[in-house]
């Protein structure tokens, strides 16, 4: 098996999804790593490149969540060079798949696929919305992917304790790893889950700390990360786009916008 493409969370399950044109010609398989407003931006294990998808897929499409989104296993009808745009020609079946519906519309929106865990982030510098915590589990168990509850900023939380064993007895079969960005305590908890080969997504509304905690993970300050204001404890959308990320122990890691609901 290509390793490569293994240390992006290619599987068995992916090689018995290959096909083979009527030519004889074997298609590339690649991961969806940025998913922009008409282009892709894919890995195949040993460049990145960008893509559209074929007029075929474009037909075939009847909602949004038939199109690649971040996460998501293609192929492509050939190898191209890092500048030419390449063309999706297959998209590849789900393991998991993470849904939302947006207030006051029918149409689901695909969120992120192929995840394994879905670390749902909240900041303890307010108190823990537990209805919102309770429909993040959901959309996480209705898209086949587990949740872990993380408690971030416990260093800017007055009762530390009393807020920890509120978030577990309403959650008791659930791990809930509390944490603290600022000063890294916690940190080695949520990397021990995060092994070679997995992807986890970040979930949370904005100013919870997901892309502090995804520059944590990374060793480094890719992701933008915005000061929450103070006047209402909500925070600024400092990014932008979905996007999956290698972390250096071999997991992958998908950082997106906050999110205010989450309704399946």
């Amino acid at each position: 098996m290509n390793e490569a493409l293994v240390a992006l969370g290619w599987n068995e399950t992916w090689s018995r999804g290959l096909t083979t044109h009527a030519t004889g010609q074997t298609q590339v398989p690649a991961r969806v790593i940025r998913q922009e407003r008409s282009s892709f931006l894919l890995d195949t294990g040993s460049h990145t490149l960008r893509a559209e998808t074929s007029g075929t897929l474009k037909h075939e499409e009847q909602t949004a969540v038939d199109r690649p989104i971040v996460g998501d296993w293609v192929l492509l009808a050939q190898d191209t060079e890092p500048h030419v745009t390449a063309i999706i020609s297959q998209l590849l079946p789900r393991a998991s798949v993470l849904l939302r519906r947006r207030p006051g519309e029918r149409e689901l929106q695909p969120l992120a696929a192929n995840v394994d865990l879905a670390l749902i982030v909240v900041g303890l510098d307010r108190p823990p919305d537990l209805k919102l915590l309770k429909s993040a589990v959901a959309m996480a168990l209705a898209g086949a992917i587990e949740p872990v509850l993380v408690l971030n900023k416990i260093d800017l939380c007055t009762d530390f304790e009393r807020e920890l064993m509120l978030v577990r007895a309403h959650f008791p079969e659930l791990t809930v790893l509390p944490l603290s960005t600022a000063s890294q305590s916690g940190l080695d908890a949520l990397q021990k889950r995060l092994t070679r080969g997995r992807t986890a997504v970040l979930l949370g509304p904005s100013g919870a700390g997901k892309s502090s905690l995804a520059n944590q993970l990374l060793g480094s300050d890719v992701m933008k990360t915005g000061a929450v204001r103070s006047r209402n404890l909500e925070g600024k959308h400092t990014t932008t786009h979905r996007q999956l990320l290698r972390l250096p122990e071999g997991a992958l890691l998908i950082d997106g916008p906050g999110l205010r609901d989450f309704r399946i």
